[in-house]
């Protein structure tokens, strides 16, 4: 009798000590599921974009492009694609704005890629809306759409990191037409080694470059006489493969200066 009543209180207590635990976990879960997920925007800091006459493209009739600004998470494409939006304080619908895209790179999500590049004060800032979507390698699909046959939309420039693209995937492919690229690689990228080096050098052939590139004062090496001086750089860092490589002024200001 008196085993069975001790049974019964060590199962209760145990069963109590769970229920304890669980509710101690459970914001703790709760926590980091809003942390990582895929639509959290809590590093979500937006700018105010400069709208000058001399930065101004072009124009959108009103209301032929409705929009409103701050930060906008899970959208879809037709195909059910999952994307984040984030769009300048003041955005302005009558002004044309550049879109920056920005992959995922492999075992991350949209949320954790806005805090991991930080893009997104210095790019609203800048005047671009900038759309994180889901990816793994995002780096290697942000080359391969530039030349990739059957790609709908070419993109009016690159900036790949840490691409899984080396000049033996390249040396049979077509060269598109020249396009802006800013090929950002580590010297201490174990897992794709030099394939910064082998790939930049494939875009300046390419883009009609120069076959030596140059250091420029950002750090960067830029090739010079190519295609209607076509900007094509490289810009090596010491990150290991998986950081990023944390130049998001030279990032930028490179899109800005190609005319976004």
């Amino acid at each position: 009798m008196f085993k069975t009543y001790f049974g019964k209180l060590k199962a209760a207590s145990t069963l109590r000590n769970s229920f304890f635990i669980l509710l101690f976990l459970l914001p703790i879960l709760i926590t980091l599921t809003l942390f990582f997920g895929e639509d959290n925007d809590e590093f979500s800091q937006m700018g105010n974009a400069s709208y000058s006459g001399d930065k101004i493209h072009d124009r959108c009739d009103a209301g032929t492009r409705p929009g409103e600004s701050g930060a906008f998470n899970g959208e879809s494409t037709g195909e059910g694609i999952k994307y984040n939006v984030r769009m300048p304080l003041n955005y302005d619908s009558t002004i044309a704005h550049p879109l920056l895209m920005v992959y995922s790179p492999a075992k991350s999500n949209r949320a954790k890629t806005e805090k991991m590049t930080g893009l997104t004060l210095k790019a609203t800032t800048a005047g671009f809306i900038v759309a994180y979507a889901e990816h793994s390698d995002g780096g290697t699909a942000a080359m391969a759409l530039a030349f990739m046959a059957g790609t709908k939309h070419i993109p009016d420039a690159i900036a790949p990191s840490a691409a899984g693209i080396d000049y033996q995937d390249l040396r049979d492919r077509k060269c598109p037409k020249p396009i802006p690229v800013m090929i950002m690689h580590s010297a201490n990228d174990h897992l794709f080694p030099k394939y910064g080096v082998q790939s930049s050098g494939w875009w300046a052939a390419c883009n009609k470059c120069e076959p030596i590139p140059e250091k420029i004062k950002n750090g960067c090496m830029a090739y010079s006489g190519c295609a209607n001086g076509i900007k094509t750089w490289y810009c090596e860092g010491d990150k290991l493969h998986a950081q990023w490589p944390g130049i998001n002024d030279t990032l930028v200001d490179f899109f800005v200066s190609v005319g976004r």
